[in-house]
């Protein structure tokens, strides 16, 4: 009896965790060196935290994130070693000051970018709730960082600390970061492509040709990638700028492709 085996080159980092502990591996995201960096919440206050991993499963730096109860927490990787994290913060179980927070963390510094104080109590936006108001940052373009608060798009300049660009929609459900830009969905419009002065660059005109849901699309470049819900061993890509699509068969690997994520330039599809 013959065995025919290959070598598989790879690594497996694991962590030791602990209750109430902020796991290493919840989201992590890959940097340039074979690290990874993961942003999260622990399980009682909301207490923020970050934690940079060796390739060889050591922790080389970990910090928290500023300020109490930081809720509706996001990052997004804007560069192979770049992210902008988004936050909530103010006390969970009594009025005082609240804010939304937007810092630039990269593996040798952490910087805030946005710091707005805002006059929503923890209660009346938790996630969870009826009306949930959202808070997120997307991208950094032109010295000016994109993010949302409520149904409203900002660019605020990180020359002058000024918003210079603004503009409320009506009851945004999503917004993707692509190149340069935002893909917003949103009721009061069909889903348009804004660049970076949140101004209409082109807006989608035949959406009864992409076959996705657009509850759990991913932005990649240019492209508004999803699952087609009529063919699910297949992915449909449409271009923000042109809604020119693009069709990728993975029926050689799955019998259903079960989610995607985007890394970088990397877009990773499981099933």
């Amino acid at each position: 009896m013959f065995f025919v085996s290959t070598q598989l080159i790879g690594q497996l980092i694991y962590e030791r965790t602990y209750r109430n502990a902020h796991p290493s591996l919840k989201e992590a995201f890959e940097l340039s060196d074979n690290s990874t960096v993961s942003f999260a919440n622990n399980t009682t206050c909301y207490f923020g935290a970050w934690r940079h991993i060796s390739p060889s499963g050591d922790i080389i730096d970990e910090g928290g994130l500023p300020c109490e109860s930081t809720h509706h927490l996001r990052a997004k990787q804007i560069a192979r070693d770049s992210f902008l994290v988004s936050f909530r913060t103010g006390p969970i179980d009594f009025d005082r000051g609240n804010y939304f927070r937007v810092v630039l963390w990269t593996p040798d510094s952490m910087t805030t970018l946005v710091n707005d104080s805002i006059g929503y109590l923890f209660w009346e936006d938790r996630e969870g709730s009826n009306t949930p108001i959202h808070y997120e940052a997307f991208l950094l373009v032109d010295n000016h960082v994109l993010y949302q608060r409520g149904d409203t798009l900002f660019s605020k300049s990180l020359l002058t600390g000024s918003i210079d660009f603004m503009e409320t929609f009506f009851h945004i459900t999503h917004v993707y970061p692509v190149r340069d830009g935002l893909m917003v969905f949103s009721a009061s419009l069909p889903p348009t492509y804004f660049n970076s002065s949140i101004e209409p660059v082109n807006t989608w005109l035949n959406l009864s040709a992409h076959h996705i849901s657009f509850n759990t699309m991913v932005a990649m470049d240019s492209f508004i990638v999803g699952i087609d819900e009529e063919i699910p061993t297949s992915l449909h890509a449409v271009n923000a700028y042109t809604e020119h699509t693009v069709d990728v068969d993975l029926s050689g690997y799955f019998t259903q492709i079960d989610s995607i994520v985007v890394r970088g330039d990397i877009l990773i599809a499981t099933g």
